[in-house]
């Protein structure tokens, strides 16, 4: 399932509880950082980050939040394939 904004996300979110989601920082209508935080709040989805906003700050920020991994873009298929497999255990 995809899903284009963070009013989007809370709404699949609402009445679904994936295996895991993977959230950019950047959407149209809100920070990714701030849907990182309210679903960890409520969910113990695993999360992974993906952004080309890679600075140190937003990579801590991300974990400090509860971002199970962030991998920068551009990535490899591979990288994030692997990922999602460490994470829900396949």
């Amino acid at each position: 399932v995809s899903v284009a904004t963070g009013k989007e996300a809370f709404s699949y979110l609402d009445a679904n509880n994936p295996n895991l989601i993977i959230l950019d920082i950047i959407l149209p209508d809100m920070n990714g950082l701030d849907i990182l935080k309210a679903i960890k709040a409520s969910k113990t989805i695993p999360v992974v980050m993906l952004s080309a906003k890679d600075t140190p700050k937003e990579t801590s920020q991300a974990k400090d939040l509860g971002a199970d991994d962030f991998i920068p873009k551009p990535f490899r298929d591979e990288e994030l394939v692997s990922k999602i497999h460490e994470l829900i255990g396949r």
